[in-house]
């Protein structure tokens, strides 16, 4: 046997056969990539998934305070008593409304809905308009 062809028992890399393919290395790494990706892609997904509910607390008690709010807009001047109330709405919101004192032909009325977010502390949503008397007489 020639002596170039061969040195310590291997053939030189230029007369070695190719073989396509991947190494099992490559392979492990790759799915190693992937695995992370989808780890990623799944914890941005139940993070949408929280926000999402958290927007839509948000519009529905914009909602019911609003609902309430163009309630008591609605009332005559001089029917507006200071006052507060509470409400319980589907065991999730609780509905307060203050109106108050008559300053100036003016009586401030504040609608608040608060709820319990899952595992936060509790959230709320305000919204105040002042009532202005239409004439002397409602004051």
């Amino acid at each position: 046997m020639d002596t170039s062809i061969k040195k310590n028992g291997k053939l030189p890399e230029t007369l070695r056969k190719k073989e396509p393919g991947f190494t099992l290395l490559e392979v492990i790494i790759a799915i190693f990539i992937l695995t992370v990706g989808l780890l990623a892609v799944a914890s941005m997904h139940v993070m949408a998934i929280g926000v999402n509910s958290y927007a839509r607390h948000v519009s529905d008690s914009t909602t019911l305070a609003q609902n309430k709010l163009e309630e008591l807009m609605s009332e005559d001047f001089g029917s507006l008593s200071s006052s507060s109330s509470a409400e319980a709405i589907d065991n999730f919101f609780s509905r307060t409304w203050i109106v108050g004192a008559t300053v100036n032909g003016t009586k401030r009325i504040t609608v608040t809905v608060t709820w319990n977010e899952r595992g936060v502390l509790p959230k709320s949503t305000s919204l105040t308009s002042l009532k202005v008397a239409s004439s002397q007489a409602d004051f």
